[in-house]
């Protein structure tokens, strides 16, 4: 077996090295996404037939957001995104039908729905499981105190009797 590599010093391991700052986030101000022909959450298809989702604009340098902005798109069944700099000036980048963004927007409604109904189901198992729990708790308990408690002599009486009855 081969020797393992030394760890580098600056290596997160060690607990040195830098961490990478996270992305500013998407930014979707109408005003901003406009300028490229396109809305936050229209479908587009790429000049290549790829279908994604409009996700909002980054500054393409993040110290000096002056020098422009670039689109950005996630790509239906990667789930990539990628940015694109300006559509207008690549043709072929077009808004999907408008049919395309109805069916998207009720398969998301039906999801939540389903979502919402296995919660629900989950939710009434547990209720019903304790109330379950606390009825046969109920009925363990009424019948104990239901029940007289027998004495011994009781018991061995009741226990002549049957076997006479028996015979």
């Amino acid at each position: 077996m081969p020797p393992k590599k030394a760890k580098k010093s600056g290596s997160k391991e060690n607990g040195g090295g830098k961490k990478k700052t996270k992305a500013p986030a998407y930014l979707t101000d109408e005003s901003l996404v406009s300028p490229f022909g396109f809305a936050v959450d229209d479908i587009i298809v790429t000049p290549l037939g790829l279908r994604g989702t409009v996700l909002g604009v980054k500054p393409k340098r993040t110290d000096d957001p002056s020098v422009g902005y670039a689109m950005y798109v996630r790509y239906e069944g990667t789930g990539k995104t990628n940015a694109i700099l300006d559509p207008r000036t690549t043709s072929g980048y077009r808004r999907e039908a408008e049919v395309a963004h109805v069916w998207r927007d009720v398969n998301r409604i039906a999801e939540e729905k389903r979502r919402r109904d296995a919660e629900k189901a989950k939710v009434l198992a547990v209720v019903r499981a304790r109330e379950a729990e606390e009825a046969a708790k109920v009925a363990a308990l009424e019948s104990s105190q239901s029940k007289p408690k027998k004495t011994k002599k009781e018991d061995s009486s009741a226990g002549k009797e049957n076997d006479a009855a028996r015979a």
